[in-house]
């Protein structure tokens, strides 16, 4: 009994683990495209984000721990791909020119699109 709550143990430790190590280099992504420091903490209460051109933001995966996003404004020449856009967000505007995006895969189906291409 004592070893299988060790083995428990070891298991959420490592769990927790893999998960700081991940929050730490997404963390590390956000600060190299020049922003601030706590973004990545901020993320679940955010409401409205804006990322303009001159950041160059190039994989949206992070953006769905935004649980309350509702509003995404993107300026994403940087981008490949628009995974990682939370379904919660309702109001959508991209600007797309000189993105690598060849597909809107990844676009909530809820969402009001405004979109440059």
């Amino acid at each position: 009994m004592a070893a299988a709550a060790w083995v428990t143990t070891g298991v959420i430790a490592l769990s927790l683990a893999i998960q700081w190590q991940k929050a730490q280099r997404i963390q590390f992504q956000m600060t190299s495209w020049g922003m601030p420091l706590g973004s990545y903490e901020a993320l679940p209460r955010l409401r409205s984000l804006g990322i303009g051109s001159d950041v160059p933001v190039n994989d949206l995966r992070w953006v769905s721990r935004a649980t309350r996003l509702e509003k995404l404004i993107l300026e994403g020449r940087w981008l490949s791909s628009l995974e990682g856009i939370p379904d919660n967000v309702s109001q959508l505007t991209l600007d797309l020119r000189g993105s690598q995006v060849s597909s809107l895969e990844g676009i909530p189906d809820n969402s009001t699109l405004d979109l440059n291409l």
